[in-house]
């Protein structure tokens, strides 16, 4: 992937929280978490409890993005 489609992607999530935006199969750990939280649609649902629930007066604020096409 190049590193323009990884910053469109990021982006994407970043601006909207779009689940598209991340894998089927992503996995995310989560020091607070007991367990891995697996599955595109388990993430979404545990991020917009936390930007809706929790954290509803916090403001994302992105300052870099970093991309390269190094392997």
């Amino acid at each position: 992937m190049s590193p323009q489609e990884n910053i469109r992607i990021i982006t994407g999530y970043l601006t909207n929280h779009s689940p598209e935006c991340v894998s089927e199969d992503v996995v995310l750990h989560d020091y607070s978490l007991p367990e891995p939280v697996c599955g595109r649609r388990a993430v979404d649902e545990l991020l917009n409890i936390s930007y809706q629930a929790a954290f509803s007066d916090a403001k994302l604020e992105t300052r870099n993005i970093i991309a390269n096409d190094d392997s």
